[in-house]
């Protein structure tokens, strides 16, 4: 594996569409949020930082990656290390990016097989090489295409490796069953017992896996289908809100009507076209 150089160095291209920092220094914390009119890529290339964006704090450790959109606040903060060495790439094509990329995209790549080897190897090689030399540009695109490559298939690596796990399994099997259940009133701690598993774990699985609440979901579940009673039977309201789990017509219309926006007599009018 290549040795990183140790020294600062700032290069833009010609056209200044690609640019890149790299610095070795006592770590800090910013004092504000700031953000950037093109993509960031921030490497770590020994020691670490936290690095605070969308609501979150995520703790970069040596080798790990992240990219962050144009116009997202973010700020790194001081970590366990007082010492880092970070390479930060900017480049505003983008249609570069890859499809998977929302605001960031954060790859823990020191927990990989071969812990990101390629990443120190491709960010060495823009240090290595003289940035005045003839051709560096074209170089050094070629690079950032290369390193969007393999975070391409980092993350279809990983999709794999999540939907392979055991937990992406059994909270599938929980969302077949609660497709199934909304009739009943099936409870966490009943889940729980069913998949022998404790109640707070398999909750924090499942927002892990789903990004919803057991209880959100299984809402949603219930919702979809008085939707589709409302428009498709005469069915009285209080027997639909029986015949989808809910134990009461009020617990039904609150619901109802927080993820609709409508309470369901005014559903059913306005989408079948019958108004007042």
């Amino acid at each position: 594996m290549a040795a990183v150089l140790r020294f600062d160095r700032t290069y833009v291209s010609p056209s200044n569409a690609l640019s890149y920092s790299y610095q070795q220094r006592v770590t800090h914390t910013m004092q504000s949020e700031h953000c950037h009119d093109r993509v960031e890529i921030y490497y770590v290339l020994h020691g670490n930082r936290c690095v605070e964006l969308s609501g979150k704090a995520l703790a970069i450790e040596q080798g790990d990656l992240i990219v962050i959109k144009p116009g997202v606040l973010h700020r790194a903060t001081r970590a366990s290390s007082p010492y880092c060495e970070r390479v930060s790439l900017y480049f505003s094509e983008l249609s570069l990016l890859p499809a998977f990329l929302d605001d960031y995209a954060f790859f823990d790549l020191h927990r990989t097989r071969n812990q990101g080897a390629w990443a120190l190897d491709l960010f060495s090689s823009l240090l290595r090489e003289p940035g005045d030399a003839q051709g560096y540009d074209a170089f050094a695109q070629a690079v950032l295409v290369q390193i969007l490559y393999y975070l391409g298939r980092e993350t279809i690596n990983s999709e794999k490796r999540r939907k392979d796990s055991p937990a992406h399994q059994k909270i599938g099997k929980v969302i077949d069953l609660l497709n199934a259940a909304y009739a009943t009133d099936l409870d966490v701690p009943e889940l729980a017992r069913r998949f022998n598993i404790s109640a707070s774990h398999l909750s924090r699985l499942f927002k892990a896996e789903t990004g919803y609440t057991i209880v959100d979901f299984f809402h949603e579940v219930r919702i979809r289908e008085a939707k589709r009673l409302l428009l498709e039977t005469d069915l009285k309201v209080s027997d639909i809100a029986e015949r989808t789990g809910f134990g009461s017509l009020t617990h039904f219309g609150r619901v109802f009507k927080e993820i609709t926006g409508h309470n369901p007599l005014h559903f059913r009018r306005s989408e079948s076209g019958e108004w007042f």
